[in-house]
């Protein structure tokens, strides 16, 4: 992990300081270019300047340099100052025009010479610029410095360039003439655009890279002939480059340093902060030893994230040993939650009656009661009990809400039922005295349905009284479970002084009575549909002269085939009993 990092990070920054000192040589090379070629031309320009004034002033006119032209090969014969007849005719022309001769002839006089001091003249005066043009060629450094026609008979014809040399008279038209072809700056005077000096460069192949300037000699109009400089382009490169080559070298070595710098920087801030954060981690996972975790990266003592990181798994550490003792706790707590409320579930069931047959001496009826709780404890509750040997009790009822207060409110319902049962009082006494008790402590504000009835087992009668809990369902003889819309009271606990009133249900041999909570009719399977009332009597009349213990299955199983896979939200409690 920590290679995989360190070289992730330092292709990275490789990469991006490489293209970043490309771009910045590519730049400089390009700046210097440009100010070395700028000072170059300003340079050149004032050189050139200075020897085109020094021409024109002392050397040169239009009408001299037209003789030259038709004259050029005789102008170039070397002057001899021992040839009698030469000396003879310069000295008297000279003779003739003392008084401004040394301050050089006007160009009116020049046509009334005769051809003798014309040719006289124009040898020895370009005599004079050919010393001249050569002197400025060695001193400027240049490759060379020439007069030239640009005239369209004769361009690249050159004038004079102080040496006897044809093959640099045939270097200077080439490169003149390859200007010319590229539009190159020579155009400028051929077409009259501008009358100073002017620069390009000129590229020949094998023949070289040159850089020229020129300056046209009499001014722009009908431009005939320029002075011409020209310098190898091949040494400006070497000039160049010595003056950048040690530029370039201390940015290369400038750059290895900060790349030297910044990896040795990401190293430090990056690649082992993490490496430390990691290796203790992956420690931490194995030993769970959260000392030994805090402390390491307390030595992680870099001001970044990875410095924040390493104080928050630190952090993060100690709450998760904090988390562990808690959830032990927890653990201990709710295992000793379970065990009482096993304990209490256990105490509730065994409070209903749960063994079956109920009474195995008697004949005249079977009874049968199931309680299925939504939670560990549940609020309904059945019971059935003989008063005498002709009375039997049947309660079933449902207490507000679910769990453990449910299960005590219903266990305190439950005694008060029996208890006031047991002393002899009517139906509708027992739910009242029931209700008054249960209010005089009710802080709590729960309440229960009930359903109270006392069976006189001779003569099948019931009386019973209903405190606000289901419809009770009866089957007379071979007919179908219907349900009785007895008259409701108020629940028990709502209430004090409540007052209830009893009615009667007459039950032959065959007939059956079912009772049950609102867990039944109020199943709920996916997408909240409720089992209903008609299912349950649907279920109920699927076997009617079934015995309670398999009527009471039969139900269970509709009740389990409607709701699937859905949770139970309530108790769902049942007891029936059927005269034999």
């Amino acid at each position: 992990m920590r290679k995989k990092i360190a070289f992730q990070i330092i292709a990275v920054v490789a990469v991006i300081m490489v293209l970043f000192q490309i771009v910045s040589s590519i730049m400089l090379a390009q700046n210097a270019y440009d100010m070395y070629t700028k000072g170059k031309k300003e340079l050149l320009g004032r050189d050139l300047k200075s020897v085109h004034d020094s021409l024109s002033l002392d050397f040169t006119s239009p009408l001299l340099f037209e003789y030259y032209e038709n004259n050029l090969e005789d102008v170039k014969i070397p002057v001899d100052w021992n040839d009698e007849e030469f000396a003879s005719v310069y000295e008297s022309l000279e003779n003739r025009y003392f008084e401004q001769f040394d301050a050089y002839l006007e160009e009116s006089d020049f046509p009334d010479f005769s051809d003798a001091e014309k040719a006289a003249y124009a040898r020895v005066r370009y005599k004079y610029i050919s010393i001249r043009v050569d002197y400025y060629r060695e001193y400027y450094a240049l490759e060379s410095c020439a007069l030239v026609n640009i005239s369209d008979g004769n361009f690249g014809s050159v004038v004079c360039d102080g040496t006897d040399e044809a093959d640099d008279d045939a270097l200077i038209k080439k490169i003149l003439t390859a200007e010319k072809n590229a539009n190159g700056t020579v155009n400028k005077y051929l077409n009259g655009s501008t009358d100073k000096p002017v620069f390009g460069n000129v590229s020949m192949g094998d023949d070289g890279d040159w850089f020229v300037c020129y300056y046209p000699m009499f001014g722009i109009d009908d431009c005939k002939y320029v002075l011409c400089f020209i310098s190898d382009f091949g040494d400006f490169s070497k000039s160049l480059t010595a003056q950048i080559l040690p530029l370039l070298l201390t940015t290369a070595l400038l750059f290895i340093l900060a790349v030297t710098f910044l990896i040795w920087f990401l190293y430090r801030k990056t690649v082992r902060p993490v490496t430390q954060i990691q290796s203790n981690v992956r420690k931490y996972t194995d030993d769970k030893d959260t000392d030994h975790i805090v402390q390491e990266l307390s030595k992680v003592k870099v001001n970044n994230e990875f410095g924040v990181l390493a104080g928050d798994i630190s952090n993060l550490a100690l709450e998760i040993d904090r988390y562990n003792e808690e959830n032990v706790k927890l653990t201990s707590e709710h295992q000793r939650i379970a065990t009482e409320l096993d304990l209490a579930t256990k105490i509730q069931m065994d409070a209903l009656p749960a063994v079956f047959p109920a009474f195995p001496e008697r004949s005249d009826f079977d009874i049968y009661a199931t309680m299925t709780p939504a939670k560990e404890v549940g609020g309904d509750f059945y019971d059935f009990f003989l008063l005498d040997d002709d009375h039997l009790a049947l309660v079933i009822a449902d207490v507000s809400g679910k769990g453990v207060p449910a299960a005590l409110f219903m266990m305190m319902t439950k005694i008060l039922i029996e208890n006031y049962a047991k002393i002899g009082l009517s139906p509708k006494d027992v739910l009242e005295r029931t209700n008054d008790a249960i209010c005089r402590n009710n802080k709590e504000g729960m309440f229960v349905t009930v359903w109270f009835g006392i069976l006189e087992t001779s003569s099948g009668k019931i009386t019973a009284v209903n405190a606000g809990h289901e419809y009770p369902v009866v089957r007379h003889g071979s007919g179908v479970f219907e349900l009785i819309k007895d008259k409701h009271g108020f629940v028990i606990g709502a209430f004090e002084n409540s007052r209830y009133c009893e009615y009667e249900i007459s039950l032959e041999k065959g007939d059956t009575l079912f009772l049950y909570t609102d867990g039944v009719p109020e199943a709920t399977k996916v997408g909240n549909e409720l089992f209903g009332p008609s299912r349950m009597l649907d279920a109920l009349n699927k076997a009617p002269d079934s015995l309670p213990q398999q009527l009471l299955d039969q139900v269970q199983t509709s009740v389990n085939e409607f709701v699937g896979d859905a949770p139970q939200f309530d108790d769902l409690t049942m007891l029936s009993i059927k005269l034999l």
